[in-house]
């Protein structure tokens, strides 16, 4: 999982369907597979789209 920002100008659906809002900060379950499509990629590659790691909760 990761926290991906859409930092473009416009509203962007990822290929699994997940919305991601201009200026918002989503958690991506499936960033993995996710990030290797050749659109996000791009989009990546651009500055469009940011990821960083998501927390993790420590489970006790």
């Amino acid at each position: 999982m990761a926290k991906v920002t859409n930092t473009s100008k416009n509203p962007v659906v990822l290929s699994d369907g997940t919305f991601l809002p201009v200026g918002e900060e989503v958690d991506v379950k499936d960033w993995a597979k996710l990030k290797d499509h050749h659109v996000t990629a791009a989009m990546v590659e651009s500055g469009e789209l940011q990821a960083g790691a998501a927390k993790t909760e420590d489970k006790k």
